[in-house]
């Protein structure tokens, strides 16, 4: 039995999820699978140096068993302290990179404005969006008279 290997998600990615939706539900926020996948794709470069360190950590442990004791514990940790920082960078670069406005969505407050002040807010913008097109207007003629090669205005001439 052939099986499709696409993109296999780590099943912890899926407990993951459930944990999220419900903690998500009470605040109005919907996951997905097809949330996660797409975060996991907008992260894979992360993780492929997280992978990649892990390995070499590995390596390098490996390869210092054959060292001197003192040497051999000293590129041990080493190692792990120089993996332990990727993975510090690594993941500092995925919550304020790819996934932070997911995070600020899941863990900022619902901020709902009154009524009264919607109101006030649309009245002024309206108020604002007619002054502008007065001056634009009143604009439109000094550039008029810029483009027709007059050039300044005469002391008693009105724009």
């Amino acid at each position: 039995m052939k099986r499709n290997r696409k993109w296999m998600l780590f099943p912890a990615m899926g407990a993951l999820a459930s944990v999220l939706s419900a903690c998500g539900e009470s605040q109005g926020v919907d996951i997905n699978m097809d949330d996660v996948t797409n975060v996991l794709i907008n992260i894979r470069a992360y993780l492929i140096v997280i992978a990649v360190a892990l390995v070499v950590m590995i390596l390098v442990m490996i390869a210092a068993g054959k060292m001197a004791k003192p040497a051999k514990t000293l590129t041990r940790k080493t190692s792990l302290i120089a993996f332990l920082a990727v993975l510090c960078v690594c993941l500092n670069m995925i919550v304020l990179g790819p996934v932070y406005s997911l995070i600020n969505l899941a863990l900022g407050d619902k901020i709902s404005l009154p009524d009264d002040l919607k109101t006030q807010g649309a009245e002024l913008t309206e108020t604002i969006a007619n002054e502008g097109i007065v001056l634009l207007e009143n604009d439109g003629l000094k550039v008029n008279r810029l483009f027709s090669g007059k050039k300044g205005c005469r002391k008693n001439e009105k724009l």
